[in-house]
């Protein structure tokens, strides 16, 4: 029984894998491949065995403990068939299941597969900042004309709050050009005081996060600082400025985003939906997280001072909602 997703999908048959898997498999004598992508072959040998397909389906197959976690217990799993071999008295057969790499296979099922380009990283005998500038600059890509950051290999994508935390990162480490640029990319994604959540090619609609704006906030920050001026702010995004669309973006929070982020407005403090933090649980399961998280409200507080301290024009009541808060 098969599957080839990452740990927060389940595999359902009728979305896709039911005719994508069948192509994934190529059979021989006594061996079986199977892959959608270069990076992940699975490949299963029985010498002396001969393989039989005989593909299936076992659909929604239950999962007790995704279930008492509160997530998605129910997946389907696909067999390609089976293999058979004959034993006397003190025979043995060995089956061995391997990841693979694409050498090897067929030019028409390499053609299948997704092309990947590794990126070279330093060997293990680099002093620490060295390693960590490269490792760096593993994770940023391009998204013409401007950059983004993948959360981690090999099937994470753009995700808000992991490439602006990032970005942290990369101003720390002096790479003031690639973070001005992912900065950017992100303002230009900014809507009615939203940011992505995730992004799968060019669709940002996914904007179930409450702290992926209010890091914005905080990496713009930490820009200004280490260019020692906010002139970063008066760069042009689209039809505004970064600064503009910080002002935009709080003001939105204050008056209610239209995925449910808003300011109370006896406390100050930010209401946050469920799943919109970087604690993605369930309650019972988990701890609940709708409310008003604790570094929810840290980030909000952080965000209203950098506005007072001279991000937007001069006005007195974004330090006063920064001390009530």
């Amino acid at each position: 029984d098969v599957e080839d997703r990452s740990y927060h999908d389940t595999t359902k048959a009728h979305a896709g894998p039911e005719t994508a898997f069948r192509h994934a498999f190529r059979a021989e004598a006594d061996r079986v491949t199977f892959g959608q992508d270069a990076r992940r072959l699975l490949r299963i040998d029985v010498p002396g065995g001969q393989f039989f397909p005989e593909p299936e389906w076992h659909y929604m197959v239950h999962r007790p403990l995704e279930a008492e976690r509160g997530l998605d217990p129910d997946s389907d799993l696909f067999s390609p068939g089976y293999f058979q071999f004959e034993l006397t008295g003190g025979e043995h057969a060995l089956l061995t299941a391997t990841m693979a790499e694409s050498d090897g296979l067929p030019d028409d099922f390499k053609r299948r597969l997704i092309d990947v380009t590794a990126t070279e990283l330093p060997g293990d005998r680099h002093p620490l900042d060295t390693a960590l500038h490269a490792a760096l600059q593993a994770y940023v890509v391009k998204r013409t004309p401007l950059k983004s950051v993948i959360a981690g290999y090999p099937w994470f994508l753009d995700w808000g709050r992991d490439t602006l935390i990032f970005v942290r990162g990369l101003i720390a480490a002096g790479s003031l050009d690639t973070a001005a640029r992912i900065l950017k990319q992100f303002a230009a994604f900014e809507d009615r005081g939203t940011l992505p959540n995730m992004i799968r090619g060019e669709d940002a609609g996914n904007r179930d996060t409450s702290d992926a704006p209010l890091w914005f906030f905080t990496a713009c920050a930490d820009f200004c600082a280490a260019e020692g001026s906010l002139d970063f702010l008066k760069t042009g995004v689209g039809p505004r400025t970064i600064r503009e669309i910080l002002k935009d973006m709080a003001g939105a929070m204050i008056e209610g985003t239209p995925n449910g982020i808003r300011m109370d407005p006896a406390s100050g403090l930010l209401f946050s939906p469920a799943h919109f933090t970087w604690m993605d649980t369930n309650h019972p399961a988990g701890t609940p997280r709708q409310g008003y998280p604790v570094e929810i409200q840290a980030l909000w507080w952080a965000a209203l001072n950098f506005l007072a301290g001279g991000a937007v024009a001069a006005e007195s009541s974004w330090g006063e909602l920064a001390d009530h808060v």
